[in-house]
């Protein structure tokens, strides 16, 4: 009996997503309006997602657990606010800001 030929695919090479975060660095919302952005990210593994700094009053950040993360509420007054996303992956992060 005759065995088969092994069959020989030479290397192989995994394409995976950058590790980045992939929504706008900014977002703008009116006074007294429901306001909700999405913070989106790619990327392997799946990121947490944190944030340094204040939020604006009445606005929260929701981790949704799946590489995305939603700041929602209604503002109250007028003003610019900084503050920075930082999406954690398993070796190292990458930060963008949102105002």
């Amino acid at each position: 009996m005759t065995r088969p030929a092994p069959c020989d695919f030479g290397s192989v090479n995994l394409a995976l997503p950058p590790q980045v975060i992939t929504s706008p660095d900014r977002a703008t919302d009116t006074v007294g309006s429901p306001f909700s952005f999405t913070i989106t990210t790619t990327g392997v593994p799946v990121p947490s997602i944190s944030k340094k700094g204040k939020l604006p009053k009445h606005l929260t950040l929701e981790k949704n657990e799946n590489g995305t993360t939603t700041i929602s509420g209604t503002p109250v007054k007028i003003g610019v606010d900084n503050f920075t996303i930082v999406s954690t992956y398993a070796k190292g992060s990458t930060k963008t800001v949102v105002n």
